[in-house]
């Protein structure tokens, strides 16, 4: 659709939004955030995030207040989404904003409220929107690997990192 400039496995809204993704995966710190399945992909892009170097943690609370409480700083929240409609996640994508870091989120649902909510919104097809219990086979959090993988190849391209 016009909305979105195509990347390989994702979309997003305007190609600046992955420019600025490099340029805080480079020089920020990111808080990464995910429930259930789309937690297995948060600790995957965490822990490629720490193998790279990067400045990275990873929320495991299920409660948005422990940023507040613990006064953890970071410059990007990534929220990993299937529906983009998870109370948590939009609860942490508050928080965040209200302590004054940026968002992004991966989400199957551009329309989905996480991702009109997030500063950088990645949207990955997501062919069973309404499956919440994941029962269907589907590819969306495969998609969203492979997606972090293109935008890590971007980076290395960015910074000519060698491969």
């Amino acid at each position: 659709s016009s909305l979105f400039y195509t990347h390989g496995t994702f979309r997003v809204r305007n190609s600046d939004e992955i420019e600025e993704f490099l340029n805080i995966l480079k020089n920020g710190k990111i808080a990464i955030y995910g429930q259930g399945f789309s937690g297995i992909i948060a600790d995957y892009i965490y822990q490629k995030m720490l193998v790279l170097g990067l400045d990275v943690i990873q929320i495991l609370s299920i409660d948005p207040h422990v940023l507040k409480r613990n006064n953890l700083k970071f410059d990007l929240l990534l929220i990993i989404s299937k529906s983009g409609e998870t109370i948590q996640c939009l609860d942490f994508l508050k928080t965040a904003k209200e302590l004054g870091a940026k968002t992004s989120s991966f989400t199957g649902n551009h329309n989905s409220k996480v991702s009109q909510m997030s500063d950088l919104a990645f949207y990955f097809e997501d062919h069973f929107k309404d499956d919440d219990d994941i029962f269907y086979p589907n590819p969306f959090f495969g998609y969203c690997i492979v997606g972090f993988e293109e935008i890590i190849n971007r980076y290395f391209q960015k910074y000519n990192l060698s491969l």
